[in-house]
């Protein structure tokens, strides 16, 4: 002989955020920190390369050196 027991189901009217545990592990926070890291390195050198183009940049204006005082021309 079978016996079975209905069970009766339940509506929980809970939100979608009050079901929702946020779970992250140790290696996504390494990984976007990696990904923060190289994204800040390749705009830094994006800057530094403007940076030395705008220095080294031919100039059409003249320009009027002179020695410093005591200046002593290697050999």
């Amino acid at each position: 002989m079978l016996i079975t027991k209905r069970f009766k189901k339940r509506k929980i009217d809970l939100g979608f955020y009050d079901t929702l545990s946020f779970i992250i592990r140790i290696t996504s926070i390494r990984l976007l920190i990696a990904i923060a890291i190289i994204i800040i390195l390749k705009f830094i050198k994006h800057m530094l390369k403007l940076f030395f183009i705008y220095i080294n940049r031919d100039l059409d204006e003249e320009i009027y050196m002179d020695k410093a005082e005591g200046f002593i021309e290697p050999d």
